[in-house]
C-alpha cells in the first residue's frame, strides 16, 4: 500500500485522538514517503522519523521543491502535531508593551496639553499630531495578536496571515509619520529658543531633512509592492505583482532615522556645555536632554532586530530546516523577528513622544504639588513666562543681549530663590506672544 498511505492514516489516528490536524497533502505525503523509504526509521517510528535530522532535511528540500507555501504550512502544522510539540505563542509581548507606553505617551501629551491650552505653539501640534499618528499604529497591534500575530504561522488560518500582513502594512504607515511628527516637535523648540543664526540655519536643514525623510520613506512603504494589494497577498505565491528589496528598503530607513534622531536630539548640547550655570544644574540639563538619546537607543536596537531578520532566509519565500532535534523551523515571517521588530517599533515611537513632552510634564507636576500641598511657587511660574537662554539668577532687572532674547527684549525679572531657572530655560519657552 506504501508509505504515503501509511501517513494518511496516521492523520486520521490524530484527528481519532481529538488532535487537530489538517488532512496530510499528497506533495508532502509523498515527500514523508520517499524520505521515510531511504532512512533508518521504521515508518511506525514516529520518536525517529521526529528526531533523525538527515530525514528531516531530506523531507524539507522536497517539499520546498514540490508543495505550495500553504500546503507546506499544512504539512508543518500536521508534522508538529505528530512529534508533540507546542506551538509557541508571543502575541502577548506586543499587547503588554503597547498598553504600557500608550498609555505614558497620552498621559504626558494631556499634561502638555493642560499646560498649553491657551498658547499652543508649532512645537505643541507636531507633538498632537505624532500622538495622533500613533495611537491607531498602537491599537492595530491588538486585532493583529487576536489573530495569531506572535503565534507560528502555520498554526493560524490563511485569512488571518492575509489580515495580519495589511495591519503589519498600515502600522508602517502610520510609524514614520509619527516619527516625523515627534522630530519636528523637537525642532520648532529650538527654533523658538535658539535666536543665534548659526544654530537656527542648521536646524531649517534637518527640518527639510525630515520632511524629505517623510515623504521618501512613506511614499515607498505606501507602495513598496504594486499592485498595493501584493503587500499583503504575496506570501501565499497564488497572485502576481512586483515589489522593492523590502529588506534593503527597512535597513535604509532605520539608518536615516538613527542619523536624524543623533542630529536633533546632539544639536543643542553644545549650547547647553557654555551655559554660565552651575556644574550641578548643568548637569541636570545635559541629562534632561540626554532622555532623548533613550529614543536613539531604542532605535538602534530595533535596527538589530531589522538586521537580523533582513539576513534571515528570504521571508517571500519558504524555507524549511531543521531548529531543534525533534522538529523542523519553518521561516516565514518568522514571529520571534517580526514581534521585535513590532514592539521595538512601538517603543520607540511612544517614548519620543514621552520624551518631548517631558518639560510640560515638570511644570505640570509642580502645579499639582502646589495645588495639594501648597508648596510655593511664587517667582517660578514668572520666570517661567519670561526666562531666555543664557540667563542667570538675579534679583534685579539687568539687560540682555538681544541675541539671545526669546522675546526679543532687553529686560527681564528673575528670583534669586528661582532654583531651577537655568535648567528650565532651553526647555521651557516663554507663551507670551
Amino acid at each position: 500500500m506504501g508509505w504515503a498511505w501509511f501517513f494518511r492514516v496516521w492523520a486520521v489516528a490524530l484527528l481519532a485522538n481529538n488532535i487537530t490536524c489538517q488532512q496530510m497533502p499528497p506533495c508532502a505525503a509523498a515527500c514523508m514517503d520517499a524520505g521515510v523509504g531511504g532512512s533508518s526509521c521504521s515508518p511506525f517510528d514516529t520518536q525517529c522519523i521526529c528526531a533523525n535530522t538527515a530525514l528531516q532535511q531530506n523531507i524539507s528540500g522536497c517539499i520546498v521543491m514540490t508543495c505550495s507555501v500553504k500546503e507546506a504550512l499544512t504539512w508543518r502544522n500536521a508534522s508538529n502535531t505528530m512529534c508533540g510539540i507546542e506551538p509557541r505563542d508571543i502575541s502577548q509581548i506586543t499587547t503588554t508593551v503597547t498598553s504600557v507606553f500608550m498609555a505614558l505617551a497620552i498621559a504626558f501629551t494631556l499634561m502638555r496639553c493642560s499646560e498649553s491650552r491657551d498658547h499652543y505653539g508649532p512645537e505643541d501640534i507636531f507633538a498632537v499630531i505624532a500622538l495622533l499618528f500613533a495611537l491607531p499604529m498602537g491599537a492595530l497591534e491588538y486585532p493583529m495578536a487576536k489573530d495569531g500575530y506572535g503565534k507560528d504561522i502555520w498554526t493560524l488560518p490563511f485569512d488571518s496571515i492575509t489580515r495580519i500582513l495589511k495591519f503589519t502594512w498600515l502600522l508602517q504607515l502610520l510609524y514614520i509619520p509619527a516619527l516625523a511628527a515627534t522630530k519636528m516637535a523637537f525642532l520648532c523648540l529650538y527654533l523658538r529658543i535658539f535666536p543665534s543664526t548659526g544654530i537656527r540655519r542648521v536646524t531649517w536643514v534637518l527640518v527639510t531633512i525630515n520632511v524629505l525623510y517623510l515623504l521618501t520613506y512613506g511614499f515607498g512603504t505606501a507602495f513598496n509592492c504594486l499592485p498595493v494589494s501584493y503587500i499583503w497577498t504575496k506570501w501565499h505565491g497564488e497572485t502576481e505583482g512586483s515589489c522593492l528589496n523590502f529588506n534593503a528598503f527597512g535597513i535604509a530607513n532605520a539608518t536615516t532615522n538613527i542619523a536624524l534622531d543623533l542630529a536633533v536630539i546632539g544639536l543643542p548640547l553644545h549650547k547647553i556645555a557654555g551655559l554660565s550655570v552651575s556644574l550641578s544644574k548643568k548637569i541636570m540639563l545635559l541629562a534632561m536632554f540626554a532622555l532623548g538619546f533613550f529614543v536613539t537607543i531604542v532605535s538602534i536596537l530595533r535596527f538589530r532586530v531589522v538586521i537580523t531578520y533582513a539576513t534571515t532566509t528570504n521571508a517571500t519565500c519558504i524555507s524549511l530546516y531543521p531548529h531543534q532535534p525533534n522538529s523542523l523551523h519553518l521561516t516565514f515571517y518568522p514571529a520571534d523577528d517580526t514581534v521585535a521588530t513590532s514592539y521595538w517599533s512601538i517603543i520607540e515611537c511612544f517614548s519620543g513622544i514621552v520624551c518631548i513632552n517631558l518639560p510640560s510634564a515638570r511644570r505640570f507636576y509642580r502645579k499639582v504639588t502646589h495645588f495639594c500641598f501648597g508648596t510655593s511657587q511664587t517667582g517660578q511660574e514668572e520666570g517661567y513666562q519670561n526666562v531666555t537662554l543664557g540667563c542667570s539668577s538675579a534679583s534685579k532687572k539687568r539687560k540682555l543681549p538681544i541675541e539671545l532674547s526669546i522675546l526679543k527684549t532687553t529686560e527681564t525679572t528673575v528670583r534669586h530663590d528661582q532654583m531651577d531657572v537655568e535648567m528650565e530655560s532651553l526647555v521651557v519657552v516663554s507663551r507670551s506672544r
